[in-house]
């Protein structure tokens, strides 16, 4: 087994885990990255201007009383412009402690180098030049996590000699960084498209080859109680599910997950002890398809658009995944999401769920997969061409008792085609539905670049 037993979560009340979302971006017209900052506690979404594509900008709702607004974030307090193809993530770094967005950069003389700015401030740092890295490819995704096991701040991006390149902080040391492809024995990478998380004890990241197969690169993270580091893997995942799982569409986006919120007991009882890598692509038949790693370190695969009945998926739709767990007085509901964009614009999740009393037999209760246009349930605006879109459980703008009596509200932020950043969602356990918001419009920010 890759991944040893996850520790059981306790039962609080109106307790939620996000666990885990992919965190990656891939690089299109619009720019868009979104982090829940738990640390200072505040949503923060950084996006691309439309009138100015190489101009950053920044909305934020800080926690109540204090006011949510927008900011300038290029161009300003010598931070670097974005690249014409521009991606970008965002995620809290526990092993520093501050929160940060890394971004593909206007380098010099026109080659893009990946930046970051750390900090409330923002204080940029350009760790292509810091660590020496090979030049990323102008339209890389960009994956990026910490790993707390491995004290590492890390980002992954696809370099200009199509090799996976990895740039990363450890804590003491300084930063460094590693051509995976190199170290690994794996082939080149096949387009721009990465993704990527931290698992239980040990570090993922996926890409496409030149076989239409969908390819693992992984590490462990010398967790206490699980292997210590001794290089990184490399894994052809079509070869590993014993060929089942089809070819990958050429272009295809990617996203992946882990979820340790999956099994049952030998016994059948619940437990939060699963282990569950998946990686989720679209085959040449426009069908999403999961690739997942099971508790007994198998590899199976699974058509997700024949399970839900889902619409197809159409080429250059954006792909986004998370899993997590909700639990209350004795009550959980474990959760795993798949998002993308359909050939009208509209956006569609594809759900599967377990859920029942802690501590009852719920052996023979798999989870059973469903499909829904969230977009046309909430009537949102259509999303703009190559959007991407960021995922996140919010609890920093839960209206007053929503939070204990429904759950927190699951959003998948997107641009428009009328260049507004909004945020589709659904209060979990409430009957009202999916709603879609207007950033943009609440914030009074300017337009982003659809």
């Amino acid at each position: 087994m890759r991944h040893p037993t996850a520790p059981v979560l306790a039962a609080t009340v109106s307790a939620l885990a996000l666990l885990l979302q992919s965190t990656t971006s891939s690089a299109g017209n619009a720019v868009l990255a979104v982090n829940e900052d738990e640390i200072n506690g505040s949503l923060n979404v950084f996006y691309g201007s439309a009138a100015k594509p190489e101009q950053l900008y920044e909305m934020f709702f800080p926690e109540i009383p204090q006011p949510e607004g927008w900011k300038k974030v290029t161009g300003v307090a010598a931070r670097p412009e974005p690249a014409t193809l521009s991606a970008a993530v965002s995620f809290d770094d526990y092993v520093l402690g501050h929160p940060q967005v890394f971004y593909l950069a206007a380098g010099a003389q026109g080659a893009p180098a990946i930046e970051l700015l750390w900090n409330t401030s923002l204080t940029p740092l350009d760790v292509t030049s810091q660590t020496h890295a090979q030049t990323p490819a102008m339209g890389t995704s960009l994956v990026g996590y910490d790993d707390e096991c491995a004290a590492t701040d890390n980002v992954f991006f696809v370099g200009s000699d199509r090799h996976v390149h990895h740039i990363y902080y450890k804590k003491n040391h300084g930063w460094f960084t590693e051509d995976l492809t190199r170290r690994s024995g794996a082939g080149p990478v096949e387009g721009l498209n990465l993704a990527g998380h931290e698992a239980q004890s040990s570090e993922e990241i996926f890409y496409l080859e030149a076989d239409g197969h969908v390819h693992e690169l992984w590490r462990w993270s010398g967790c206490p109680d699980a292997p210590g580091f001794d290089g990184w893997h490399h894994v052809d995942l079509v070869a590993a599910s014993g060929g089942h799982a089809p070819r990958a569409l050429a272009g295809s986006g990617l996203t992946s997950f882990f979820d340790p919120n999956t099994a049952v007991s030998s016994s059948g009882v619940y437990e939060s002890s699963g282990t569950l890598d998946a990686v989720l692509y679209v085959d040449g038949q426009h069908h999403l398809q999961e690739i997942y790693l099971t508790s007994s370190s198998a590899w199976k695969d699974l058509d997700l658009t024949a399970q839900s009945g889902a619409a197809a998926v159409p080429a250059g739709s954006a792909l986004a995944s998370q899993a997590w767990l909700y639990q209350s007085d004795g009550f959980f509901a474990a959760f795993e999401d798949v998002y993308f964009i359909d050939a009208k614009a509209g956006i569609w999740e594809i759900s599967s769920a377990f859920e029942g009393a802690q501590g009852q037999n719920n052996a023979g209760s798999p989870y059973k997969w469903t499909a829904v246009d969230a977009s046309k349930a909430a009537k949102a605006p259509a999303a703009g061409v190559g959007t991407p879109m960021q995922l996140d459980i919010n609890d920093i703008l839960c209206p007053p008792g929503q939070c204990d009596s429904s759950g927190f509200r699951k959003e998948i932020n997107y641009v428009g085609t009328d260049e507004h950043v909004h945020s589709l969602g659904e209060y979990m356990f409430d009957l009202t539905g999916w709603t879609v918001e207007d950033l943009s419009t609440f914030t009074g920010a300017p337009k982003a670049r659809p």
